[in-house]
Parts: structure tokens; C-alpha cells; sequence
């Protein structure tokens, strides 16, 4: 008989300029919502394979709420991976231990039978071995048996073999088949079909019969693949070669231990991914693969896509093939529009819906569920697709754009890097170059551009940005191809970045006025010297293709993008936040405290400020600034030198981590959350730059711009200590040695008797060189040396 059941409430969100509709789909209260796999019945039902909660029907509605539900099964079965639906009381069911037919025989509502069709795949009880179907047209089934994790045990009694030598590893194949696709025929006959694979937790077929598998970022993947797969292949993970008899006969038994050791051979062994999906950019753990084959989802069919089970996102996928070998592009799709968690899709019967099926089993924030998305007949304003050329790529869009927009070379940027495959778990883009664009060729229908470069090289990805006004309104501006193969024709060259192109001469000019400065190079704005809300400062600051490089609030507000915080990081300044216990830091508790210019000038390419360090309006202290420009075409430079006078009385600067000579960066500059890179002079990357000592912290951000920030060596406690958040304020300050080691035996504090000075010296160089130790050493090393 059937059963139907109570509800939760549902949610709805718009989607990419209301061209789609997010709603989040009630699911009985009785069940656990970790979603295994979807599908539809020929009665356009929704089959719902949960981890715990058996198998759940429901009949669709328009409204969230309004699904009808019912239990086919309330078995639990064994973390069911996978489903293929035969008729409205049939189906398959890929679980951890077996393929299983699971039936309705008679007729009720109710499944009654569960007959084994294959389980000659191991089973070792570890957590991490997840089976996947995908039907192969013919009755059959690929399935894709993943590997076990080190994170979890294997049992002492396993289904089939286990092989001691296939326990080793981070991922590892204890038993039998773990890491393969394996074909499974009709009549349940298993036959080996590819090897070398980690976690491929989904799998999908194009419409012109191809198999793509996604993998998930870790050892032996630098980043999340999407690989094409074909018969007898071998997609770069080690472990599964265990269960490889000619390769143990043949090569090694340790086949581990053999590429370790052998990375030429594992290079020219392994089957490259036709798509890398860039980790932390777009993409942290890719599930299902789904083709949009009936192209009533918007304009993308014959495209792919995949959910994120770590990210709240899906991710678009565009295939082409280029001498015989697929390649192809990714580009996020619903960013922060559905939860994380987003392991199964499903297209609606009519193809105009796509369910997402979501769980997670540890690798990102909770959820669970399912949603759905619904397209509304209106055209999104995307990126269509990305195709390889001899000259270059084509970009096009879905919908007609302003030709001058599309002409203007500034509105792109295109980077190349690669992520290295080793036993490592997994790895930072390697060789980031910025590519040059030579040329911008624009179609008649205003809908595509061809970027003209000299830089395409294979095994590399390619990150073509979209920018300034021509990225208004695009729902995503960054997309990432790899390049497998070259067209026909390619002129063959090295990768030529920026640092290839000799830069050419620039002109600095600084104009006036009572009480403002503005820099220009080539007549265009570097910066202005401003008198900011409590001190001087440099804001805004441009780049060499004029990008924006330093936050606009407090001076400009709801900029998209922009937090609100911290109003008294303004561009770039000089100040600290403890002189005789007086806060010149943080000036929010009280207009008493502000650091004002008592006499400004100019002299050829350099400005002179004479400043007073005011609390209650009495001067407590005085600087002397000296602030210097110089520019080439590719490269802009600000050199400080600050000397601070105790002409009133002795100064005592504190130690706080609060200080000295600062730079609020663009959101852009974000390493917490918009993918930019910090290292510092010893080699030391990410948050661990906080607070060590350094001559110089140089970051990038995902478009090619980087700012490196260099203090004198001649400068008093150098190293400095760096005030250096992810979040893009970065100061120089010698004075927090306790502060930022939090080591109570220490002791920053300085005092600077009346009368005595003491000088600083600082350099901001904005550039687009590789932000590497070599790179920005080199740089230093210009400037230290005059």
C-alpha cells in the first residue's frame, strides 16, 4: 500500500537576473534528506534514493510545498550511489556493496523485491568507497567503484580479495576494483573498462555517446578533473593498478611506490583530464555530470553540468574536441544561489528543471535536501562558450553586446597556469603567466570576440577574465579552458607574459592644488594625496592597465563587492596605534586624535608633507614625508620615506599590532575568500604571513595584479614585523613584537627621546610579474641596491 507523508516548508530565490528560479523543495519529515540519486519515472514522478530513508517517490507541483510523497522502499539500503529507473516499478540501484534490482512485482506502490545483479567489486568497509552507475544504452551499466580514504578503517573481513600491497596510501584499493569504471553487461557479467581513479563520484554520457567522469581534488590530483574516459585508459591514480595483472606482472607491484619515482614514465602514462576545474575558483568537489540535451534549460544544450558537494554552486562545462581529443572550458553557474552539498541532478521530463539532490558526508558545510532549479524563457546574460582557435579563443555571449565594449583589449585579461599531479595532496596553480593579448577581433553579431595571443601552449589552463563595463550584468565573468590539443595552424612559442614585452618609458606628473596632489602617468591617474577623514593619504590608486587596486569605502560606500569595515583604512597612509597611549590607528572612538598637513609641496616627480600628529589639538609629535612616483608602461612605483620628529616631548611608541605604513587593498586582494595569493620574503604564503618578520609581502590577485610591499633593510628592527591580513590590509610595524608572537618575553616598545628622529623608508610597487620569491627578490633587489 502506499504510504504519503508530512512535509517541511520550502524556499524560493531568484537566479541569474530572474532568467531562473531557485526553489528548495519540502521533503517528508519522517526522512533523512541525504540524497543518493534522482530520477524520473515514465509517470514523471521524482525517484529519490536516500542514504538512510530508503527510496521516496513524489509527484512533481509547481509549488515547493505542494509535492506529493510517498516510500517505495523503507529499507535502508547501503549508501546507494546511483539509480537507473526502468518503469514506474522498477529500477536499479547501485549500492556500496552490490548492484541491486529493486521491484514493485506486485503492482502495489511498494518495492517487495530486491534481487542481486553484481557484486564482484570488493568491499573493504571503508566510508570513502562510493559506486556510481551510468547506463550504457545497451542494458548495461558503467559503474565507477571509488577508493578508500586513510581517514577510515578497513574491516578484517572484506567482500572479495584484499591485497596488502593495495593498503597503502593516502587513497587506496584494497580490494578489488576500487579506483576502476567497470563495465557491467546485461546480464551481470563485470568486465575491466579503465583504471586510475580516486573519488568518481559521478559520471555522465553526451549525447553522442561519450563517458565523462568527474574526480575530486587530492593525492594524485592537483585539482578537480573531468576526465573523458575510454577503454583500457589509465586516469593518473596509482592505487588501482594493484588490480592491474599486467601492470603488477609487467612494471611493479608497488605501483604506488613505482610512479613516485618514475613521474617522467607517470606523465607519459597517465590520460590527461579534458577539464581542470580550478580549486577554491570553481570547483571543490565535483558529483554528477548531466547533459542538457533537449536545450529548453536557456542556450546551453548540448553543454554539461556538475554540482559542487563542497560549494554553493553548480559548474557549466563546454566540451569540444580538437585533434581527436576532448577538451574544453568551465564556468560557474548558480553561485550562491543553492546550498552546498550538491552531489545528484535531474532534468525535469520536459528538460525546462533541473533537481539537485543534495548531501555531505564531511567536506563542507551541512545540508541536505533537494532543490530545483526552473528556467523562465528569459535569455541569462552569460559567457556562452569559449572555443579554441589557431589565432586565440572565442569568446561568446548569449546576448548582443556594444562593440565598442567588446573592441576596447582592456576589458580582458587571460592568465595561464597548470596544477601538478603527484602524491601530494593537492596542489596551488603552478607558473602563473600573464598572457598577452595582442588583438581583438569582433564578430558581425556583436556576440563573440576572438582574443588574438601567441601564448597557447598545451597541459595548461587558461583563465580568460571579462572586465570592467563589458562584465556589468554578466552573471559570471571568468571562465577557464585547458588545452589538450592545439588547432591546426598554431604558431608553436613559448608562453608570452607581460615580463616578454620590454616596457616602454612613462611620463609621472603631479599637479597642485591647495591642498590635493593628483599623480598622473601618461596623462591617466596613478593617485591623488589627499587629506582623508583623521590623516593623509594616497587614494585612489591605479594599476598599469588602470585597474583599481585599493578599497574605495569609507570615501565611496556600497560599492558592490566592498565591506564596510575598518573606516580607517583609507588607500594607503602612514600611522600607528600607540604613540604616549594615543590611538592614530583607530580613529572611531573620537575626532580628538588626527594626523593633519600643515605644509604641502611638490618638487618634480615628488611630493614634501610636513604633518602634525594632533590629539586634542595639541601636537604631540611631527613627520616630515617624502613621498616619490615613477612609472613605465608596465610597472608603477611609490617610494616613502617617513621621518618622524619628537619635537615636542619624548615619544613612546607601544607595542600593538596596530601600524605603521599601510595599504587597504581592492576586495579583490582577498585571500580568505576571492582566490588571491600573499607570500612574503621567506617563502611563507597564506595567513601564516601574519605577523612574521619580512623585507618585503607581495599579493596577487586572480586577475594578473599584484602589489608588493618592500621596507628598506636600513630601516630601524628590520625585518619589520607584517600586519598582513587575508582579508587585504597589509602594514609594515617593527614595534609589535609581542603583539604578533604573542610571546609575553618580548617587547616592541620604543621610545624616541625629544628631539631625536628616526627615518623610514618604503617601497609599493604594482605590477603583473609572476608573484613569486624569484620575481619580487629581483624587484627588492632593484630598489635596495640604489
Amino acid at each position: 500500500m502506499k504510504k504519503f507523508l508530512l512535509s517541511v516548508f520550502a524556499l524560493s530565490t531568484s537566479l541569474v537576473a530572474d532568467s531562473y528560479k531557485v526553489d528548495t523543495i519540502t521533503t517528508p519529515l519522517e526522512i533523512a534528506p541525504e540524497i543518493g540519486a534522482l530520477a524520473f519515472n515514465p509517470s514523471g514522478e521524482l525517484v529519490v534514493v536516500t542514504r538512510r530513508s530508503g527510496i521516496q517517490i513524489a509527484k512533481p507541483a509547481k509549488d515547493p510545498n505542494g509535492f506529493q510523497w510517498r516510500n517505495f522502499s523503507d529499507d535502508s539500503l547501503h549508501n546507494p550511489c546511483g539509480v537507473q529507473v526502468i518503469s514506474d516499478s522498477e529500477m536499479y540501484v547501485s549500492q556500496m556493496a552490490e548492484l541491486t534490482k529493486v521491484s514493485d512485482t506486485d503492482k502495489d506502490g511498494v518495492a517487495d523485491s530486491y534481487e542481486l545483479i553484481s557484486n564482484e567489486f570488493g568491499l573493504s568497509g571503508n566510508y570513502h568507497e562510493t559506486n556510481y552507475i551510468l547506463p550504457d544504452k545497451k542494458g548495461g551499466w558503467y559503474i565507477a567503484v571509488g577508493t578508500a580514504s586513510h581517514n577510515g578503517p578497513t574491516f578484517y573481513h572484506t567482500q572479495g580479495e584484499y591485497k596488502h600491497n593495495g593498503r597503502r596510501g593516502r587513497n587506496y584499493a584494497a580490494v578489488k576494483w576500487k579506483g576502476w569504471v567497470m563495465h557491467i553487461d546485461a546480464k551481470g557479467k563485470m568486465t575491466p573498462f579503465a583504471k586510475g581513479f580516486r573519488m568518481h563520484n559521478g559520471m555522465g554520457m553526451s549525447p553522442d555517446g561519450k563517458i565523462f567522469a568527474g574526480d575530486n581534488q587530492g593525492d594524485w590530483r592537483g585539482t578537480s578533473p573531468i576526465y573523458h574516459v575510454k577503454k583500457d585508459k589509465f586516469y593518473g591514480h596509482p592505487s588501482a593498478l594493484v588490480w592491474d595483472e599486467k601492470f603488477v606482472k609487467e612494471v611493479s607491484d608497488n605501483p604506488l611506490f613505482y610512479y613516485m619515482k618514475n613521474m617522467d614514465q607517470y606523465e607519459k602514462d597517465r590520460t590527461p583530464a579534458a577539464i581542470e576545474l580550478p580549486q577554491g575558483m570553481i570547483c571543490n568537489s565535483p558529483g554528477e555530470i548531466i547533459f542538457d540535451t533537449k536545450g529548453q534549460f536557456g542556450p546551453f544544450k548540448g553543454q554539461a553540468f556538475v554540482g559542487d558537494i563542497a560549494g554553493p554552486r553548480l559548474v557549466r562545462l563546454m566540451f569540444e574536441e580538437v585533434d581527436g581529443v576532448m577538451q574544453g572550458a568551465c564556468i560557474k553557474f548558480a553561485e550562491k544561489k543553492v546550498r552546498t552539498g550538491n552531489n545528484r541532478l535531474v532534468f525535469s521530463p520536459k528538460g525546462d528543471e533541473l533537481y539537485i539532490g543534495q548531501t555531505v558526508r564531511g567536506w563542507g558545510k551541512p545540508s541536505e535536501g533537494i532543490q530545483r532549479i526552473s528556467f523562465n524563457d528569459e535569455t541569462p546574460d552569460s559567457i556562452l562558450n569559449v572555443k579554441l582557435k589557431k589565432e586565440g579563443f572565442l569568446v561568446t555571449f548569449t546576448k548582443e553586446k556594444d562593440k565598442a565594449l567588446l573592441e576596447n583589449i582592456a576589458n580582458y585579461a587571460i592568465q595561464s597556469y597548470h596544477y601538478p599531479s603527484t602524491h601530494k595532496y593537492g596542489s596551488k596553480p603552478m607558473d602563473r603567466k600573464n598572457i598577452v593579448i595582442t588583438k581583438v577581433t569582433v564578430t558581425s553579431d556583436k556576440k563573440s570576440v576572438l582574443l588574438h595571443t601567441n601564448g597557447l601552449r598545451t597541459k595548461r589552463l587558461f583563465q580568460i577574465d571579462v572586465k570592467n563595463s563589458l562584465a556589468t550584468g554578466l552573471d559570471q565573468s571568468r571562465v577557464v579552458y585547458k588545452i589538450n590539443r592545439l588547432q591546426a595552424g598554431t604558431p608553436v612559442q613559448e608562453i608570452k607574459s607581460d615580463s616578454s614585452t620590454p616596457a616602454k618609458p612613462a611620463t609621472v606628473k603631479l599637479d597642485k592644488t591647495k591642498d590635493k596632489v593628483t599623480v598622473t602617468v601618461d596623462g591617466k591617474l596613478f593617485t591623488e594625496f589627499i587629506q582623508g577623514p583623521n590623516k593623509p593619504c594616497l587614494y585612489p590608486v591605479n594599476g598599469p592597465n588602470q585597474e583599481n587596486l585599493t578599497r574605495h569605502y569609507p570615501f565611496k560606500k556600497d560599492i558592490p563587492g566592498e565591506s564596510a569595515d575598518h573606516p580607517w583604512h583609507t588607500g594607503i597612509y602612514f600611522t600607528f596605534g600607540k604613540v604616549n597611549n594615543i590611538d592614530f590607528w583607530n580613529t572611531r572612538t573620537g575626532k580628538d586624535k588626527y594626523i593633519r598637513t600643515v605644509d604641502l609641496q611638490t618638487d618634480g616627480k615628488k611630493i614634501l608633507a610636513h604633518n602634525h600628529w594632533l590629539h586634542n589639538d595639541k601636537k604631540v609629535l611631527s613627520d616630515i614625508t617624502e613621498i616619490t612616483f615613477s612609472a613605465d608602461s608596465k610597472t608603477r612605483y611609490i617610494d616613502y620615506k617617513i621621518t618622524l620628529i619628537a619635537d615636542t616631548q619624548d615619544l613612546v611608541f607601544g607595542d600593538t599590532k596596530e601600524g605603521m605604513m599601510a595599504i587597504r587593498m581592492d576586495p579583490s586582494f582577498r585571500v580568505k575568500d576571492r582566490h588571491a595569493s600573499v607570500l612574503n620574503s621567506n617563502g611563507i604564503e597564506g595567513k601564516k604571513v601574519w605577523g612574521k618578520q619580512a623585507l618585503w609581502v607581495s599579493y596577487a590577485n586572480s586577475s594578473g595584479s599584484v602589489i608588493s610591499i618592500m621596507e628598506s633593510s636600513k630601516n630601524f628592527r628590520s625585518p619589520t614585523h607584517w600586519h598582513a591580513r587575508d582579508y587585504g590590509l597589509c602594514s609594515a610595524n617593527p614595534f609589535g613584537a609581542r603583539s604578533y608572537t604573542r610571546d609575553k618575553s618580548k617587547n616592541g616598545t620604543h621610545t624616541l627621546k625629544k628631539g631625536q628622529q628616526m627615518t623610514f623608508q618604503y617601497r609599493f610597487v604594482f605590477h603583473r610579474e609572476a608573484n613569486n620569491q624569484k620575481t619580487i627578490n629581483k624587484l627588492y633587489n632593484s630598489w635596495s641596491q640604489k
